[in-house]
């Protein structure tokens, strides 16, 4: 990927994700703070998400985009579930799987190929929310 077709990914990816999120929130009442984005870089155990219960914050894996959108669907859902019950249980797993509509346990997370390791997604992403702010106060 050349760094800005890779930037357009990033920016893409967090606003694409971000509508699920939002759909999913309001579909089935999670109410989270903000979402944000990680890498495989930065992030020792890879995962493809995370839920700061406390905080209330997602963040998301941006190498999710280089798997199935049902797979990126599953994962939003996992980590919002995770702010009404915050632990791998049964329980969570049934109500998961019942959310979801099928056995999400038979779903592994895929190999990520690193195709961003090389981008600072945040730097992105501050810069484009940056930009839009701009763009609204002078459309005012």
């Amino acid at each position: 990927l050349t760094n800005s077709v890779a930037k357009e990914l990033v920016v893409y990816g967090y606003y694409f994700m971000e509508e699920i999120l939002n759909e999913y929130a309001l579909m089935h009442g999670f109410e989270y703070t903000r979402l944000t984005l990680h890498d495989n870089m930065k992030d020792k155990d890879r995962a493809p998400g995370f839920c700061d219960v406390v905080n209330r914050t997602i963040s998301l894996n941006i190498n999710l985009l280089f798997t199935s959108e049902k797979f990126i669907r599953m994962v939003v859902m996992h980590e919002l579930l995770h702010l009404k019950i915050p632990n791998h249980s049964k329980k969570f797993y049934k109500t998961l799987n019942s959310l979801c509509g099928f056995d999400t346990q038979k779903m592994r997370a895929p190999k990520y190929d690193d195709l961003l390791d090389a981008v600072d997604t945040i730097k992105i992403i501050k810069q484009q929310k940056k930009t839009l702010l701009v763009k609204h106060h002078k459309n005012i």
